[in-house]
C-alpha cells in the first residue's frame, strides 16, 4: 500500500513541479496527506475514503 502512495506522490506531486523551497515542499507532503486520506477514495476501503472507513467502524463498534 506504501508503494502505491508514493508512486502518486511522485506523480502528482514532485515530477510535475519545479523544487522549490523546503517550506514549500512540505506544503506539497500535507496536501498529499490530507488529498490520500480525505478526498481520494480507495478499493480496499470499498470505495470510501480512509476518514470515511474509521467514521463507519468506529459507528459499527458502538
Amino acid at each position: 500500500m506504501i508503494e502505491s502512495y508514493h508512486g502518486k506522490l511522485k506523480a502528482d506531486y514532485f515530477w510535475i513541479r519545479e523544487p522549490g523551497t523546503f517550506l514549500e515542499t512540505r506544503g506539497w507532503v500535507d496536501e498529499a496527506i490530507r488529498y490520500w486520506n480525505e478526498e481520494r477514495p480507495h478499493s480496499s476501503l470499498g470505495y470510501l475514503t480512509p476518514v470515511q472507513y474509521a467514521k463507519k467502524v468506529r459507528e459499527v463498534k458502538a
